[in-house]
């Protein structure tokens, strides 16, 4: 059961990956940067920047997803609380991506659930930090967010997962999956051969941060539940 949380602690070494390229900033990836009319350039995180954004993340990350998710595991692992199926028969591939699709599905109509109401005047004092970001988001920004936030957006994989019972390794492909997607849609950039492999723009999500009204999903399926639910621009 474990190996969920190893997956997690995986899954954020695309943010290692986005932030050395923050700081090198490489003239031939300029073209990939994420850029809009009134703002033709897109400008790099300043070192005062990635030092707060670093703050933010680590605090958010080791105070708080960590923490939680550690317990979490421990409590399945006590309890034997069987939320994913475990059984050692060999996983079927067109199995294995159904559920994955479906957790992805679920997750994000729950996700944007979850973020439009924090985008309501009454909660968006949780949610304020991380839109401090508009034209020059960056790859650490995806967990600057409010220790409160970061619990509420654990949820939608966590009642996915109950409500699907998928396998235990397709919980893991997942968690490495989706938030590669979370630091990628943050990044500022926009690589075409990354976003077929991913089934997502991060241009979606980056119009979030801009206009705050529009795309509310993760960007999952080329904003699938936006486009569904009539917010994606």
């Amino acid at each position: 059961m474990y190996i969920l949380f190893y997956s997690l602690v995986l899954s954020e070494m695309s943010v290692l990956i986005f932030t050395i390229l923050d700081i090198c900033k490489f003239p031939s990836l300029q073209i990939y940067r994420i850029t809009y009319d009134t703002h033709p350039v897109r400008p790099y995180p300043s070192i005062s920047q990635l030092y707060r954004a670093a703050g933010d993340y680590l605090f958010i990350t080791l105070g708080v997803l960590f923490p939680i998710s550690y317990v979490g595991v421990t409590i399945l692992e006590y309890t034997q609380w069987n939320i994913f199926n475990t059984t050692s028969e060999t996983l079927i591939i067109y199995d294995a991506v159904g559920e994955l699709f479906a957790m992805f599905i679920w997750s994000d109509v729950l996700f944007y659930g979850m973020h439009r109401m924090l985008h309501l005047p009454k909660y968006y004092h949780w949610h304020k930090k991380h839109h401090s970001y508009v034209y020059d988001s960056f790859s650490l920004v995806n967990h600057c967010l409010d220790p409160v936030e970061m619990v509420l957006f654990m949820m939608p994989p966590f009642c996915s997962a109950i409500l699907l019972h998928p396998h235990l390794y397709v919980m893991c492909a997942y968690i490495i999956i989706a938030n590669t997607m979370g630091t990628y849609i943050h990044s500022g950039y926009c690589f075409p051969i990354v976003n077929r492999i991913l089934l997502v723009d991060p241009s979606d999500h980056d119009r979030h941060h801009v206009k705050k009204v529009t795309n509310y999903g993760l960007g999952t399926f080329f904003s699938l539940t936006d486009r569904l639910f009539g917010s994606f621009k």
